[in-house]
């Protein structure tokens, strides 16, 4: 039976709140968090994704398997090599549910489709020979579209386009002498706004140069919005007006901005405007003002449409209130038991990467 509560998690949050929890006001610092390991049966401490499915059960991701969990035990699932029906290899970046109850599975290895009621896995790796196979092995970001298309954000093998109908993939990749195309391959998210485009974060390649992207579906044509090009200058005081080329992520709010959590130690947590094409926003740490961003590098971010975005640093997780531009931190206290288990929080997932933390409402 599955364990009736509410459960926030610090990873993909957006899953998780009780709809009418969160009001004008974030959580008080003094927040406590109950954290789950494996001495609690999780198959890995190193969570690297989450999702709470349409019937409640929770699916983590870890380095070693996939985990279900009901609220009382965990159901774990691993790759085994003589099992063709056995989740893929790799570990786990990120999951989806879709529209029909399928969870998508994003690996370093693969793409899985797990049919909750059969329990088994549809698994599609790259085939060199194969054109319409995936372009890419490692899969870190999955979505479904309105009309019900996946879009599969490959590091490496930039977006592909997967049609559930044919089960054809088409890669949408860079060529460099075609303008517009995807500018980068290495592609870190997407989301779909409400005229239909595509938004997708990259991060920059070897010899690709990283940024936002917007994708018009109807023309074909990728749109790149010039990004400030990777300064490894450490110094975090530094303000810089432009787009980073290396994002983390992208999500939308409810007023149609986006927020971009970067890689950089200089651009911080950004809001562009899609209308205006320009960042209008920048948030980044100021050790004075213990109301600011907790650290420059932001790797997950998710707007509650209260108010509030949440951002998940290198050092950190933070709570935005939009209205008044301060940042509500927590940070784990090795004196705390009940603190935020881990500063490091993970791209794919607002978690703390040694164990899975979370708050019982």
């Amino acid at each position: 039976m599955l364990k009736l509560f509410y459960l926030i998690a610090l990873f993909f949050i957006c899953f998780l709140f009780p709809t009418d929890y969160l009001s004008a006001q974030t959580l008080p610092e003094n927040t406590k968090f109950k954290h789950l390991t494996v001495n609690d049966g999780l198959s890995d401490n190193n969570v690297s994704a989450i999702l709470q499915d349409k019937e409640g059960f929770m699916w983590l991701g870890t380095a070693d398997g996939l985990n279900k969990y009901d609220g009382y035990k965990f159901t774990i699932y691993r790759h085994n090599p003589s099992d063709s029906n056995s989740i893929g290899p790799g570990e786990i970046r990120c999951i989806f549910e879709d529209r029909q109850g399928l969870v998508w599975i994003g690996t370093g290895g693969s793409l899985s489709i797990l049919d909750k009621n059969t329990g088994k896995f549809i698994v599609y790796k790259n085939d060199p020979n194969n054109p319409n196979s995936i372009s890419n092995n490692i899969v870190v970001d999955i979505i479904e579209d309105k009309k019900g298309i996946m879009w599969i954000s490959t590091y490496g093998g930039g977006l592909n386009k997967f049609d559930k109908k044919t089960g054809i993939f088409f890669a949408y990749k860079n060529d460099p002498k075609n303008p517009n195309s995807i500018h980068c391959n290495f592609v870190q998210n997407c989301f779909e706004d409400s005229n239909g485009i595509i938004w997708i974060a990259t991060f920059q390649g070897y010899n690709d140069i990283g940024g936002l992207n917007s994708f018009d579906k109807n023309s074909g044509k990728f749109t790149y919005y010039k990004s400030d090009p990777f300064d490894d200058v450490r110094d975090r005081y530094i303000k810089s007006n432009g787009v980073s080329s290396l994002l983390w992520n992208i999500t939308p709010d409810s007023k149609g901005i986006i927020w971009m959590g970067n890689g950089t130690y200089v651009h911080g947590l950004t809001a562009f405007d899609k209308e205006k094409k320009t960042v209008i926003k920048q948030f980044i740490n100021n050790p004075k003002d213990k109301y600011s961003l907790s650290h420059n590098i932001v790797m997950c971010i998710y707007d509650d449409s209260k108010g509030h975005l949440w951002a998940g640093t290198a050092y950190g997780l933070n709570i935005l209130d939009k209205n008044t531009g301060k940042f509500t931190v927590f940070k784990n206290d090795p004196n705390t038991p009940n603190s935020l288990s881990n500063n490091y929080i993970n791209k794919n997932c607002l978690s703390a990467l040694d164990m899975l933390s979370f708050i019982v409402l």
